[in-house]
This record gives structure tokens, sequence and C-alpha cells, in this order.
């Protein structure tokens, strides 16, 4: 069974590089992916929940919400890892790694395998080529502008 069509439970867990740990100073391209999807996405303080059918509202507290963030990055980033490739990710810095994860976090695997020249791009190390064809896609120019050019500007100059 192809990685991309197992239930996120029975995934591949990310590398110990992307995790992090204990023993690790820096944060992890998980804790950085967490910290920046809380960001973008928000959760509304004091009206926790989802709906979810024909006005139903499911109970959503903090901790469940933190429980199914950390499954949802763990997956956005194994699935960038499977788009890109795992060498070319090896080589990639924690910065970027992040970048591709909030990429596919949120236009899932198969929007984030449809950037045809930015893969490429990111595969060359080709930072400013990727960061423009970032730029250059429908995601920029109408789904989610802001978050795209925030994206691009940590693609062109991520160092870490």
């Amino acid at each position: 069974m192809e990685e991309e069509n197992r239930p996120a439970f029975a995934r591949r867990p990310p590398r110990q590089e992307d995790r992090g740990g204990a023993d690790s100073a820096a944060p992890s391209a998980l804790d950085e992916l967490k910290r920046l999807l809380r960001a973008e996405e928000g959760m509304e303080p004091g009206n926790p929940g989802v709906h979810v059918g024909y006005g139903h509202r499911l109970p959503l507290d903090l901790d469940a919400a933190e429980a199914l963030l950390d499954v949802a990055a763990r997956r956005a980033l194994a699935d960038a890892e499977a788009v890109l490739e795992p060498a070319a990710w090896a080589s990639l810095s924690r910065a970027r790694r992040v970048v591709l994860a909030s990429m596919a976090y949120q236009l899932g695997r198969a929007g984030l395998r449809a950037f045809d020249d930015f893969l490429p791009a990111v595969r060359a190390g080709d930072w400013a080529k990727a960061a423009d064809e970032m730029l250059n896609s429908k995601w920029a120019r109408e789904d989610s502008p802001a978050r795209a050019r925030r994206l691009a500007a940590a693609m062109r100059g991520a160092a870490r």
C-alpha cells in the first residue's frame, strides 16, 4: 500500500531530525511547523469546536485540538518528504522543510505535487526560483496570497 493511501496512524513517523527531542537545543521541524500552523490556522478562544454535518457542533477542547494538530503536522511532514523525495528532503534546512510541510498541510500531497516548476527548483537548491514559482500560482494569487508571500520569503531566506 502506498504511504499516501495509509491512514495517518499507519504512516512512517517523521525522521528523528524532524522530531527533535529532549536533547535537541533547537526546535524540531515538527515543533516549528506546529507553531507556524497555530499562527496560520488559528483557533477561536472561547468557541472551541468544529461544525460537522447539518448544524451539529463537535466539542473540541485545546488538548484535543493540539492532538489533532500533532497528527496533521506529522502527516504534512511525511507528505512533503514523499513529494520531494528523501534524498532532496535530507538536504533541506529545517526552515525550508517547514515551508514545504506547511504547503502540504494546506494543499495536501496532491496539491503540493502539482507545483511542477517549484519542486525541481527546490531539488536544485534554486531558492529564488522556488520562491518565484510559489508566487506564480493560483494559490498565491487567489487562495492564500498573504500566506504564500510569507512562505516564499522564508523559502528565499531560510538558512536554519
